[in-house]
């Protein structure tokens, strides 16, 4: 393979600095604790919402999830739906709280939840509760069950 000797060593020397950059790289990123790995999930699902991406939105959602009477398919469909309403959607959780036993974790926290749908239009503004049920399943934590929703009188045209 390797008829110049020097080609060899240029070779391996690539090699053994990819591999080394790859071990500094997983020293100073160690994996993220089952908790974080939930509030991350959740920073992206937060993230989904605001770029209006109805796929995102649901991504952590379980297999055989169900939410007001819609499987995980209709939600995607009706939430990309209500994101062509919008031209502006803003997603915002507070005092997020997640506590983790074994292979379930509950998720709970405030959401402030904007929406606007043309430039100068008055800004709609919803708050509530919610409470998120997880599991893990495959080695992947997923979204089983949702509680909560709006705070009662706190919608503002």
């Amino acid at each position: 393979m390797f008829k110049n000797p020097r080609k060899l060593v240029l070779w391996l020397g690539c090699v053994l600095f990819l591999i080394g950059g790859f071990l500094a790289w997983r020293a100073m990123h160690p994996p993220l604790s089952d908790q974080e790995q939930i509030d991350a999930q959740i920073e992206e699902i937060r993230t989904a919402v605001n770029h209006r991406s109805s796929g995102g939105a649901v991504k952590y959602l379980a297999k055989g999830f169900t939410y007001g009477g819609m499987s995980r398919s209709e939600l995607k469909s009706n939430m990309g739906g209500l994101f062509l309403q919008w031209r502006h959607v803003e997603l915002n959780v507070t005092g997020l709280h997640t506590q983790v036993q074994g292979d379930t974790a509950k998720s709970s926290g405030h959401f402030i939840f904007n929406t606007q749908s043309e430039e100068g239009s008055p800004v709609q503004s919803q708050r509530g509760d919610f409470t998120l049920h997880w599991e893990k399943r495959d080695g992947q934590w997923q979204i089983v069950q949702i509680d909560g929703g709006l705070n009662p009188g706190d919608v503002q045209p």
